[in-house]
């Protein structure tokens, strides 16, 4: 049973991240081609959202695994939101990181500094509010019965 509730965890914050990316990234997109002079168009944003849910949904797998790993046991209201942003930041790099790894295109990394950032960004506003929307969850699961979320 706890091997399902875990798997349940990890869906749910997958489909979590994937779903909270596509906002903060357009948000992030465009301002960064705004910036650059660049035009925002429909087209430009709709080409990003395929990119946006993927990147967000193996990042907040890579999150859901970073916390099942480093803070088993715990109550999401014990966990230092820090901490937990800082998890959010490893998580968000993990999957580009990998991919210039693998790939060996090193000259990109050098290149992809403000992707890397608009990343880091993202994981730690989605990392902070996931750790927000779990420590709503005790008022509710307490009425109920139930006791306060923890990673299993």
């Amino acid at each position: 049973m706890w091997r399902f509730r875990r798997l349940r965890g990890l869906l749910g914050m997958t489909v979590l991240w994937s779903a909270a990316w596509i906002p903060l990234g357009v948000v992030l997109s465009s301002v960064d081609r705004l910036s650059r002079g660049a035009q925002v168009t429909l087209g430009t944003v709709a080409a990003d959202l395929p990119a946006l849910a993927i990147t967000g949904a193996l990042s907040g797998f890579a999150f859901g695994l970073v916390l099942a790993a480093t803070q088993r046991h715990r109550a999401f209201a014990r966990m230092s939101v820090p901490r937990v942003v800082a998890w959010g930041i490893v998580s968000a790099l993990i999957t580009p990181l990998l991919i210039v790894a693998l790939t060996l295109q090193w000259a990109t990394l050098g290149n992809a500094a403000a992707g890397f950032v608009r990343l880091g960004i993202m994981g730690a506003a989605t990392a902070a509010g996931t750790i927000a929307i779990a420590r709503r969850a005790p008022a509710e699961a307490l009425e109920s019965g139930r006791s306060a979320p923890r990673i299993e």
